[in-house]
């Protein structure tokens, strides 16, 4: 058997190192089959590796839906923290954060002293015709309700009395009214001291309210 050396445009064969054309699938010696070995090739290199799929976010509808639900989640929760931090810690004055101490802060001065208003309630409830009464502080409503036993007839002197006690203790000012009212009528109507009344007054001019 004579060996050809290869060139440019043949290839040697694997199988008995004959020079055969470059093109050639087999060998015209020997039969070696060029295409087997490119499959046995490829299949001992294993597959090739896939491309990384990009990550796609989608902004559809839905997820936009989804972004505002959480938002507005994230907003209620802070407006729920802040109104419960709000009303569970008492306010403390500047000085209080700085100084160690925290002081409390009084949004409004209180109109009369505790203890003269003490004081004056003993007095009242020492009164011969006064069977209950009830001081309330609050601008908004009547200051003093005193109850009596009724008799039928409207107490608007009686209430006057209570004025000029309450004004020869210094109790007065611009809003202080007292209110008579019928106490058996507040044993069958609890708080309705408006249907028991038996007569108002503003004491600073000692004005007859009703």
């Amino acid at each position: 058997m004579s060996i050809t050396h290869p060139t440019d445009e043949t290839k040697e064969c694997p199988s008995c190192a004959e020079s055969i054309r470059a093109k050639a699938v087999r060998c015209r010696f020997c039969g070696f089959d060029y295409e087997t070995m490119v499959r046995e090739d490829r299949a001992l290199s294993g597959p090739s590796t896939p491309r990384e799929r990009p990550i796609i976010v989608r902004t559809g509808p839905n997820s936009f839906q989804s972004c505002l639900g959480c938002l507005g989640t994230i907003v209620l929760g802070v407006i729920i923290l802040t109104l419960v931090a709000s009303c569970g810690s008492p306010d403390v004055s500047a000085e209080g954060i700085a100084g160690g101490e925290p002081k409390t802060v009084q949004t409004e001065e209180p109109r009369f002293a505790v203890a003269k208003i003490d004081a004056m309630k003993a007095q009242l409830s020492a009164e011969p015709k006064v069977v209950d009464l009830l001081y309330n502080p609050s601008r908004l409503s009547v200051e003093w309700q005193i109850g009596v036993h009724s008799d039928g007839t409207p107490r608007h002197g009686y209430a006057g009395y209570i004025c000029q006690r309450l004004r020869e203790a210094d109790l007065v000012d611009d809003d202080v009214d007292v209110r008579i009212v019928d106490v058996d009528y507040l044993r069958q109507h609890p708080g309705d001291f408006r249907g028991g009344s038996l007569g108002v007054m503003r004491c600073h001019d000692e004005l007859v309210i009703s």
